[in-house]
């Protein structure tokens, strides 16, 4: 399988007359915009455009999405919402670099963050740097909650497409290709090298806390592979609002770091032998089942190591922790990426469970830590923030748990540690 990410460059984001792409500033025709994604009555919506360095703070952030559109190759950009459910991960694929589409309305029961454009708290959120489009959200007199999720969700998606469908005949300013034959992940070629896996457990545990996987949940989903270009197509779109800085939006999805990582490194000193996804369960025996189910695919993989990754907090440490003692078990290394919650202090306990095994552990950072935010000058959505009854557009002091995607369990953040 073989996909080639053609990329565009975008510096700057503007209203103009034609949605376009030129001199890497994406023009967009804001009433078209708005028609396409008002052709479903169930939500009314508003376009804002958000730059890095701007006094501005987002609020009731649901999804964050790169625009991608297909050029050429089988199937549709995120599948099962936008085409059929065909295989994606082959051809062409447009990528806008330093866009993002940001979903935003409030709902009940999400936990509730932001995004600061500028000032102290830009410095905590990789999408800070990015040119924002946010697609304000208002449901519709007397739509039910769960239709006003499905309605954004799919708005969304479709004005991804149509902004990374823009200037067609313009030439990208990089082109990446992966290909990976996963039958022998290159074994014949490195027979001294170690094949390396990676367990990608997605969280599915109902309504404002799904995952789809083209276009369905993943809450009964077993243990499956799937090949990693499937996932930088669109595969993985993320229904998920959790904490949220370790909420997986469908941006990170599309950018996998490991993924990328696992890739550059394949052939030179170890062997990419597979994706697992898996769910994170509420009940324990979903969990232990979970756990014993993966192994077994990896050893069909023939992997001699294993990087495991989670989403959320609490009740998924007990599935990384199952899955790490089994594997090792088995005779697979692992190696664990996840966040802290180790109070503002870092002397609490950091993890809901542990197991022995765990003995390599990447930490993306403390969720309890409190920092302080520089006052704004404009407020996009409408709050409210929960911990806080100060005024959203002045100084506050939260925890970094409600920066979004500050301690990104994929290490995709922008938080570092020096060690002395």
């Amino acid at each position: 399988m073989r996909l080639e990410l053609h990329k565009h460059r975008i510096e700057r984001v503007d209203f103009g007359k034609t949605t376009k792409i030129q001199d890497h500033t994406l023009f967009i025709d804001k009433e078209e915009l708005i028609n396409l994604l008002s052709e479903d009555p169930g939500a009314k919506v508003d376009v804002v455009i958000c730059r890095p360095g701007e006094k501005v703070r987002i609020t009731n952030i649901l999804d964050i999405i790169e625009p991608r559109a297909k050029s050429a190759g089988r199937g549709a950009i995120f599948p099962g919402f936008l085409g059929s459910s065909e295989k994606v991960g082959d051809g062409v694929t447009k990528v806008l670099e330093g866009v993002a589409v940001i979903e935003a309305g409030s709902m009940p029961r999400i936990q509730e963050g932001l995004v600061d454009m500028g000032g102290n708290g830009a410095r905590y959120s990789p999408f800070s740097q990015t040119n924002n489009i946010v697609l304000v959200f208002e449901p519709a007199a007397g739509a039910e909650m769960i239709e006003f999720d499905q309605r954004v969700r799919l708005a969304g998606l479709k004005a991804s497409s149509y902004l990374a469908g823009a200037s067609p005949e313009i030439k990208p300013d990089d082109v990446e290709i992966f290909e990976l034959s996963l039958d022998d992940a290159g074994a014949e070629k490195r027979k001294d090298l170690k094949r390396i896996a990676y367990i990608y457990m997605l969280q599915s545990q109902g309504f404002l806390r799904d995952t789809f996987l083209y276009g369905r949940s993943v809450s009964e989903l077993p243990p499956t592979t799937i090949h990693p270009n499937e996932i930088m197509d669109g595969a993985i779109v993320s229904g998920n609002y959790v904490i949220p800085s370790n909420r997986n939006p469908t941006y990170l999805h599309l950018n996998n770091p490991i993924i990328r990582e696992l890739y550059l490194r394949h052939g030179d000193d170890l062997l990419f032998s597979g994706v697992v996804i898996c769910n994170e369960h509420s009940r324990l025996e979903d969990k232990e089942r979970t756990a014993h189910e993966a192994p077994e695919i990896l050893e069909r993989l023939g992997a001699e190591g294993v990087i495991i990754t989670k989403e959320g907090g609490g009740n998924a440490d007990t599935d990384m922790m199952l899955m790490c003692r089994t594997c090792e078990s088995r005779g697979i290394s692992t190696v664990l990426i996840g966040n802290e919650g180790a109070g503002n202090d870092g002397a609490d306990p950091s993890l809901a469970d542990i197991t022995p095994e765990a003995d390599a552990f990447v930490t993306t950072g403390n969720n309890d830590e409190t920092i302080e935010l520089d006052p704004v000058e404009r407020i996009i959505g409408r709050g409210p923030l929960p911990g806080t009854t100060e005024d959203l557009s002045g100084r506050l002091t939260i925890p970094v748990a409600r920066i979004n995607g500050a301690t990104n369990l994929f290490g995709y953040g922008v938080l570092t540690c020096t060690s002395y």
